[in-house]
C-alpha cells in the first residue's frame, strides 16, 4: 500500500486541493467494538476536515452507517498486550 501511496502522493503534489484515502479491513476491531458497522478514522490532514464525520452524515443519508473511531492508546496498548504479552 505504501508504494501506491507514494506515487499518488507524487501525482497529488500538482492538483488542487487533493484528497488521497486508503481502504483497510480493521475487521477484527470493527467487530468486536461496533458489530455490523462500518468504521473509518481520520488522520492529522482528514481530522482538520472534519473528513470521517462527513463521511459519516453521508452514510446516514444513504442507509450506510458508519462509526467515526477515536485513536487511543488504550487501544494500541491493549492490542501490544495481548500480541507481545512479554512487554
Amino acid at each position: 500500500m505504501v508504494d501506491v501511496l507514494a506515487h499518488a502522493k507524487e501525482k497529488a503534489l500538482n492538483e488542487v486541493n487533493p484528497h488521497l484515502m486508503t481502504i483497510a479491513t480493521l475487521t477484527g476491531h470493527v467487530v468486536l467494538a461496533y458489530g455490523g458497522y462500518s468504521a473509518v478514522m481520520d488522520n492529522g490532514t482528514a481530522k482538520k476536515e472534519s473528513f470521517a464525520h462527513s463521511l459519516q452524515a453521508t452514510g446516514d443519508v444513504y442507509g450506510d452507517m458508519f462509526e467515526v473511531l477515536l485513536f487511543a492508546c488504550a487501544f494500541f496498548c491493549l492490542k501490544t498486550a495481548y500480541h507481545f504479552p512479554h512487554i
